[in-house]
């Protein structure tokens, strides 16, 4: 029995548009700032679960490609590991570039209103830590499947 070592759908997330909605809501200079924050945490909140979807998937997809393999399934794991790298390579480049745009819309926040900067720095690194868990899931699911 051959099993091709197709990607979840999940696993095509791209940190980056998990996230649009966040950075659009805390820019979002015509709303109020609790407004703004309240949008944002929503927004936030849309990207992790996007983020989880994917960690999910991703752990799917290696225990799923495992029993295959012990079962007497064929794997094309030199396939699913350049996916796999491919899908890190661009999550941590959308993590790079994640990272400077919420830097400088919390610069921005931060100049002109001191008093919601520290509830959207924390929501900053919540992201970040978001996409870096997806980046790291990838990265270890590479690994495994190296393995």
């Amino acid at each position: 029995m051959n099993v091709p070592a197709y990607t979840d759908p999940a696993v095509e997330i791209r940190p980056a548009s998990a996230f649009v909605g966040f950075c659009a809501a805390l820019v979002n200079v015509k709303a109020p700032s609790e407004v703004r924050l309240a949008e944002a945490e929503i927004a936030l909140a849309e990207g992790e679960a996007d983020i989880n979807r994917g960690v999910e998937a991703i752990a799917r997809l290696i225990a799923n490609s495992r029993i295959a393999a012990e079962s007497g399934g064929r794997i094309d794991w030199d396939y699913l590991i350049e996916r796999l790298e491919f899908y890190e390579t661009k999550a941590a480049r959308d993590l790079s570039k994640i990272q400077k745009l919420v830097e400088r819309i919390l610069m921005f926040i931060r100049d002109a209103e001191p008093g919601i900067a520290r509830r959207a720095r924390g929501m900053g690194r919540r992201q970040e830590d978001a996409v870096a868990r997806f980046v790291e899931a990838l990265r270890d699911a590479r690994w495994q499947a190296m393995a």
